[in-house]
């Protein structure tokens, strides 16, 4: 049995992020996670995990993993259940404060608010390493599954709400399917991955917004009101139910390199979403959209002594990569179409089972700051460039 437990707190000059965190130290993330392990004499494996938390005011527990692994060589196993959804070099591990000094990784590729659905799936996996020779090693994972259902109003909900005319309140997936490869090179310490994750289908349910929420959204969405006329949409459209079916891919590639006490990592997303709209609004008719998120960062870590470690890296995420300076944006400042993120970070190691960490943002742009129920207050006043300051303490057993 292992676990660990750990509480984040977080002051912005700007705005709330991740919670209330506009000019006061709020505690915004707090973690407990939970797993154990168990093999029997003939190979087969049975492992779970939980993990329970609080981001922005919302709490959920939820199963990380719990599956039966079996593998009688390093060329071939199989788990079956719920798994851990590989994803790049670090979506698997994302909860190893230990492994890095970062308190988040970087926040424009893999977003707290987004972790119910990047997570894990239920379903089957094949995994295993196939020796190259000369051309090194290359570690494989290939699953089908599906995944648990999302409701309520997780931070996830409220950040794609806030730029649509529905809110959110249910999320149900299809099946999702997909693979990963990590590329272990002749050269020694240099890793490439490969990753792709499709989600063909996802039912997302919603009421659509009254007037008086679409103002303050930071899209442009927020005028649709007032071209139809204030009192009509009220009438007509606010509160009647809609839905949106999406089918979501993940494409992620990436190089890391360790050092001695250094490593290098660089990784490329694009994320395509075709988009098919059903409401009040569409005259209950499919209407369809598509978009292509993109985002990318560039990070080193020093592990300078055995108890200090530092971190630094830079980031940008577009949720259009055709608009990357938002000149499409009409109503809301151009900046609500990015995020660029400037991050440092060090952790220090009390003893062997506590961490303590800080770590600064310097941001330019919005695009992942949303104003659910006027949560940042009018749109059109908001600044650009914003500062966010975090302070982790983990305690591992």
């Amino acid at each position: 049995f292992h676990g660990s437990i750990s509480a984040t707190a977080s002051i912005s000059d700007q705005y709330n992020y991740l919670g209330e965190t506009k000019d006061s130290l709020d505690l915004n993330v707090v973690e407990l996670t939970l797993n154990t392990a168990y093999r029997f004499q003939n190979g087969l494996r049975a492992m779970a995990q939980a993990y329970a938390y609080e981001v922005e005011g919302y709490n959920d527990i939820m199963i990380d993993f719990a599956n039966l692994d079996w593998q009688q060589n390093e060329k071939i196993g199989f788990r079956l259940g719920y798994t851990k959804l590989p994803n790049g070099f670090y979506n698997e591990v994302q909860d190893l404060d230990s492994i890095r000094p970062f308190a988040f990784l970087p926040v424009v590729s893999y977003p707290k608010a987004f972790r119910p659905i990047s997570n894990n799936f239920l379903g089957l996996s094949l995994y295993g390493t196939l020796p190259a020779e000369k051309a090194g090693s290359f570690d494989y994972n290939v699953y089908v599954g599906t995944k648990d259902s999302v409701n309520g109003q997780p931070p996830m909900f409220k950040s794609q709400g806030s730029t649509s005319f529905m809110g959110f309140d249910h999320m149900k997936f299809k099946e999702v399917y997909g693979a990963s490869i990590i590329w272990n090179t002749p050269l020694e310490g240099l890793r490439a991955v490969a990753s792709c994750n499709l989600y063909p289908g996802i039912k997302v349910k919603g009421k659509v917004l009254g007037s008086s929420a679409l103002a303050l959204s930071p899209g442009d969405f927020r005028v649709l009101p007032q071209m139809i006329g204030v009192k009509t949409w009220d009438a007509a459209f606010a509160g009647t139910p809609g839905n949106y079916t999406i089918d979501y891919t993940s494409w992620r590639a990436g190089l890391e390199y360790t050092w001695k006490d250094l490593v290098f990592a660089v990784e490329y997303t694009r994320i395509p979403r075709d988009i098919l709209a059903v409401s009040a609004l569409t005259g209950n008719q499919a209407s369809n959209s598509s978009d292509e998120e993109e985002n990318y960062y560039g990070m080193v870590t020093w592990q300078a002594t055995p108890k200090i470690a530092l971190g630094l890296y830079y980031g940008e995420q577009f949720p259009e990569r055709t608009d990357r300076k938002g000149a499409k944006i009409q109503t809301v400042p151009a900046f609500t179409a990015y995020t660029k993120d400037l991050a440092m970070a060090a952790s220090y190691n009390l003893n062997s089972w506590w961490q303590v960490k800080v770590e600064n943002h310097f941001f330019s742009g919005t695009s992942q700051i949303h104003n659910y129920e006027g949560w940042n207050g009018t749109p059109s006043l908001w600044v650009k460039s914003w500062n966010y300051f975090v302070v982790k303490s983990t305690i591992s057993f």
